[in-house]
């Protein structure tokens, strides 16, 4: 029994007789189908069978933000910039509180939190729509 190492997928080949090569050209295919099924391997095993090697797979659990297009990191950023802003978390600041920095009105209550509710999924509706234009 051997292990190799094919980008960041483990391999176990579990028979001596398997040449490096033969177990790299078969990882290399496992990986080939994985890939062509949207699935990213964490390990191969190859095992010696009666008809040939015998590949038994283990797919990395599929994060729900894959990949992403620059524009849609720079939307998923700009939500998260104004959900702290609006919501922040440990901090002292009341989020039943605005100020205005231009005027210095202030506003106070559960009308800010609607105000701000509302805003915010204005702005990810307009961003959604914005989407189909710039991937």
């Amino acid at each position: 029994m051997y292990k190799l190492i094919l980008g960041s997928t483990r391999i176990t080949v579990h028979d001596d007789s398997i040449s490096r090569a033969e177990a790299s050209r078969c990882a290399r295919q496992a990986l080939k189908e994985a890939r062509s099924s949207g699935q990213q391997l964490s390990h191969i095993d190859i095992r010696q069978g009666t008809s040939g090697l015998i590949t038994e797979t283990t797919a990395r659990p599929q994060m729900s933000t894959a990949r992403k297009t620059l524009h849609q990191s720079i939307r998923d950023s700009l939500v998260t910039t104004l959900e702290g802003s609006f919501f922040p978390t440990g901090t002292f600041q009341d989020n039943r509180f605005w100020q205005d920095s231009d005027t210095g009105q202030e506003w106070s209550g559960e009308l800010v939190i609607s105000a701000k509710e509302d805003i915010l999924e204005e702005v990810r509706t307009w961003l959604t729509e914005r989407s189909g234009s710039h991937n």
